[in-house]
């Protein structure tokens, strides 16, 4: 571009010596506003695009305008943006004193509004080897105005306004380190960001009313604005100010309840479902991310089922709010018993501990899994329920005075406790958290086909536990009310709730259960 140029003013032409021809338009002018512009150049000028006209000034370049559809826009929004200008072998510089251009093409652009109301000065220069001619239109942004409420107005009014404060209040300084936060800017990052990105990784995008139609109360595909960005407070907690932007009076009402911990099925996704499940309406994503099917091939989809799963003793580790409220960590209504969904795990406001857990997981007595899958607080003769974590430890069962107890490397090997074979394998993660076969082998290197060692244990288990019960089953009367009855049915129920059939600690369970076998005799064959 020609040095020494200079703009005169908002909506003033540079001129340096301007010509009648047009250049060939790549970006079309919307044919109606073509019309009025021609209309008007031949009035003032009385020249056509093919002539040369003596009442045009000599050779050079004009900026006739910048056109602007629309004219006005709201923070957010978009402008297509035309440089109707005269000269030869053009060139075009594109500027703007706030928002952003998300298309630059020659004569043609597209601006994306600042966040912010304001006035815009949208500048271009147009200019070739030897001359220059610049222009200035200036644009009102003015702030977006919901039609409907509940609105929503984004996460920096939550967390700066009151959920910055210690305690419940901190929610937001521990999102602003979770996945959640720059779920936007990641999609972006990769490459491959569409519309339909924004239904998951911003606020508010397609909100719809009972009958389908678009709700217009201040989403992101109506005003598609950096404070909406990522996955915020109102993507679960629903639109929470009226359309003035104030928080509704009702908001905490609106905020609690059952709904947070949704999660539906892979047909018909709620809650966190919506997101964390490829389904039909959506194209996949590269990696899976499939996790509602997983789950329901779990049995923490099935934890509730049992009509006792909300009795004292039980609603803890079966239902949803159960396990929530007994880490103080539930304050909502308590409707339906839902079971273990990704909510009761994970807490969608951050934590300190991987993946966001709300208690890490790794081998101690405070593992997420072993909030429930262990029989920490009893022992010999309480019934065994859950006893996974003092089998994997190789402790828990009766031993036997005397008698020798072995127990597996397991322990020592997975560090990181359940989830080495259960979840994070070495072939996959599924919330399934059926063990991959995968974590075997990568220890056990011939564990495979007709060679698979363990296939033995697995029917040592099977058979010691047949023997120890037809035993158990063949006791009298008076054998039932001995000690040596109530320790090997102590045994034989520690080993079968395990549910590993031996692979959570192969030595331990066969000495409980050869221990238990020698011990107890029926009185009668």
């Amino acid at each position: 571009m020609p040095a020494g140029v200079t703009i005169e003013g908002k909506e003033e032409t540079m001129r340096a010596q301007p010509r009648c021809s047009r250049s060939d338009l790549r970006h079309p002018i919307p044919p109606l506003v073509a019309g009025i512009l021609l209309f008007g150049l031949l009035l003032i000028g009385g020249c056509t695009e093919e002539e040369d006209c003596p009442a045009c000034p000599s050779a050079g370049i004009v900026i006739e305008q910048i056109f602007a559809l629309p004219d006005t826009v709201s923070i957010g929004g978009s402008v297509q943006l035309w440089a109707l200008a005269e000269g030869e072998d053009l060139e075009y510089r594109w500027s703007a004193s706030a928002g952003e251009f998300l298309e630059i093409d020659t004569y043609y652009a597209v601006w994306k509004a600042p966040d912010l109301a304001t006035i815009a000065e949208i500048s271009v220069v147009a200019y070739n080897d030897e001359e220059s001619a610049a222009r200035v239109r200036a644009l009102q942004v003015g702030p977006y105005r919901p039609r409907h409420e509940p609105a929503y107005s984004g996460v920096a009014y939550c967390g700066l306004e009151c959920h910055d404060a210690e305690g419940h209040g901190a929610n937001y300084a521990t999102w602003l380190l979770t996945s959640h936060a720059d779920a936007f800017d990641r999609a972006r990052a990769s490459g491959a960001m569409d519309d339909w990105c924004a239904q998951c990784h911003a606020v508010g995008y397609g909100d719809v009313d009972s009958a389908g139609w678009s709700r217009h109360n201040g989403g992101f595909d109506e005003v598609p604005i950096a404070a909406l960005e990522g996955v915020q407070c109102e993507s679960c907690h629903g639109p929470l100010s009226g359309t003035d932007g104030e928080i509704l009076a009702d908001h905490a009402t609106r905020a609690r309840g059952d709904f947070l911990l949704a999660i539906g099925s892979s047909t018909d996704p709620q809650g966190c479902g919506l997101c964390h499940e490829d389904y039909v309406e959506y194209p996949p994503h590269a990696s899976s991310h499939a996790y509602v099917s997983e789950w329901e091939a779990s049995g923490h989809a099935r934890s509730a089922d049992d009509p006792d799963a909300q009795a004292d003793g039980c609603a803890s580790c079966h239902t949803a709010q159960g396990f929530l409220t007994s880490l103080d960590e539930w304050s909502g209504e308590y409707g339906e018993a839902l079971p273990l969904v990704c909510a009761a795990c994970h807490d969608p406001h951050g934590s300190d501990h991987p993946a966001n857990l709300r208690i890490a997981y790794g081998g101690s007595p405070g593992d997420v899994c072993r909030q429930c899958h262990s029989d920490a607080d009893q022992g010999y003769p309480e019934t065994p329920h859950a006893p996974q974590a003092q089998m994997f430890a190789g402790a828990g069962g009766y031993e036997y005075a005397g008698g020798s107890f072995a127990s597996s490397l397991h322990q020592n090997v997975a560090q990181r406790g359940c989830v080495d074979c259960h979840f994070a394998a070495p072939a996959a993660e599924s919330h399934s958290f059926i063990a991959d076969p995968a974590s075997c082998t990568a220890c056990h290197p011939d564990a495979s086909g007709s060679s698979f060692a363990w296939s033995d244990g697995m029917a040592t288990v099977d058979s010691l536990l047949t023997v120890l019960r037809e035993e158990l089953d063949r006791a009298t009367p008076d054998d039932v009310l001995t000690e040596a009855y109530a320790r090997a049915l102590f045994n034989w129920s520690f080993v079968s709730s395990d549910g590993s059939a031996g692979a959570h600690n192969f030595a331990y369970a066969r000495d409980l259960l050869g221990a238990s076998i020698e011990a107890f005799e029926p009185s009668e064959e």
